[in-house]
């Protein structure tokens, strides 16, 4: 991502990155590899099944959305203690889990790229406080490290525990109807302004 080097960062880039780490996200909850009988990074077993059932174009729409759809709750309150990661002994296949570690690993470096360029992006992004944005910021490389264990293991799907949000946007891009689609996407947002309660687990 050579456009992250630049001092500012393009709106259009910016929802380029986006849309693909996205994309890679509901890549992993459809994987054919997972159970949907049970809960999985933060959603139910009905909305994972809606999900599997969308086509590429669909899940394109959804990927589309301007936030991104996946948060790590550690980054959210630093130095508290994480719950159990129930998803990792529902998901049995190494190879998810495995992705499932890289895709973290490299949306946490984004991340860190993206708060270093701008730190009031991030925090909007991906809904964490301005404060929040700048510790992460701050860290270097062996501070990064430090937080890919603990990202593993608080990732979740962004906004997972308000209970109508995901299953609104799945319905909204079954539809393809462009102002549903619009009201679903900016629903995110005054969400996301809002400090959300730590989610199920």
């Amino acid at each position: 991502m050579s456009a992250l080097h630049r001092e500012t960062l393009e709106p259009r880039t910016l929802r380029a990155e986006i849309s693909a780490i996205n994309r890679e996200f509901l890549r992993l909850l459809t994987h054919p590899a997972l159970n949907t009988e049970r809960p999985l990074l933060g959603l139910e077993p009905g909305v994972l099944a809606s999900l599997r059932c969308l086509r590429p174009e669909q899940l394109q729409r959804l990927a589309a959305t301007p936030l991104l759809l996946v948060e790590f709750q550690s980054l959210r309150d630093v130095g508290a203690a994480e719950a159990p990661v129930p998803y990792l002994l529902d998901a049995t296949d190494g190879v998810w889990r495995a992705e499932l570690r890289r895709f973290t690993d490299h949306v946490l470096t984004c991340l860190w790229q993206f708060a270093r360029l701008n730190p009031s992006f991030v925090a909007f992004t991906l809904g964490l406080d301005r404060e929040a944005s700048q510790r992460l910021a701050a860290v270097g490389f062996t501070g990064l490290t430090r937080l890919a264990e603990p990202a593993y293991a608080g990732l979740r799907a962004r906004l997972s525990h308000h209970q109508c949000c995901w299953p609104d946007l799945v319905r909204a891009a079954r539809s393809g109807a462009q102002p549903t689609l619009d009201y679903a996407r900016l629903s995110l947002i005054p969400m996301s302004l809002g400090r959300a309660p730590r989610p199920r687990v």
